[in-house]
């Protein structure tokens, strides 16, 4: 799990895992199958042990809803870079991952689609008028920055206050005032 989530699924080998974890090459193939497979199993794993991390309940309001959203998804990064949580950190490196193997594109794209739904729900709530392609774009567009910021928070790190911020929430407030004013912009709410 840690070389994944360290190398990320293409450049990581069945022997550098087989070696890490005192097993042979075959052991993988008789368990798993596969890298694949091994992979595939990895990635539940971690998903099952990062989703106990989330907030219980989400506030009603949309906005709200999706300012905790976005505080949970910069903890959970920032949990990734600064704790060794190797659950996490993979969930970080598949959600960026640029693999060459469809089944590993078709697995990010999996995992992405339920909160891509959720984002697009509360969008939807924000701006019910607001045209279907609108909201569309202005989920993409909140859960495109999220995935950016978790993979180099360091860029962001100076938003709305030119300076860098060790506290996360800090950040995330910061990033959510901006990310909420191109929601604005992007669906044409009164703010």
């Amino acid at each position: 799990m840690v070389l994944f989530a360290e190398r990320g699924y293409d450049a990581t080998s069945v022997r550098a895992i087989t070696s890490r974890a005192g097993a042979n090459v075959a052991a993988v193939k008789y368990y798993f199958g596969g890298k694949q497979q091994l992979f595939m199993e990895a990635i539940s794993v971690s998903y099952r042990n990062t989703a106990l991390a989330q907030p219980p309940a989400l506030d009603r309001d949309p906005r709200t809803a999706l300012r905790q959203w976005f505080r949970w998804g910069l903890r959970t990064a920032a949990r990734a870079r600064v704790s060794d949580d190797a659950y996490a950190a993979l969930l970080m490196r598949v959600a960026a991952e640029q693999s060459s193997d469809p089944a590993v594109l078709a697995l990010a794209e999996r995992m992405s689609a339920p909160m891509l739904a959720m984002v697009t729900s509360w969008v939807t709530r924000m701006a019910p008028d607001a045209p279907i392609e609108r909201r569309r774009l202005a989920a993409q567009f909140i859960t495109s920055l999220g995935r950016r910021v978790a993979e180099q928070p360091s860029e962001f790190d100076a938003i709305g206050t030119g300076e860098a911020m060790s506290n996360p929430d800090d950040l995330a407030d910061a990033l959510w005032r901006f990310a909420l004013g191109g929601l604005e912009r992007l669906l044409e709410i009164e703010s």
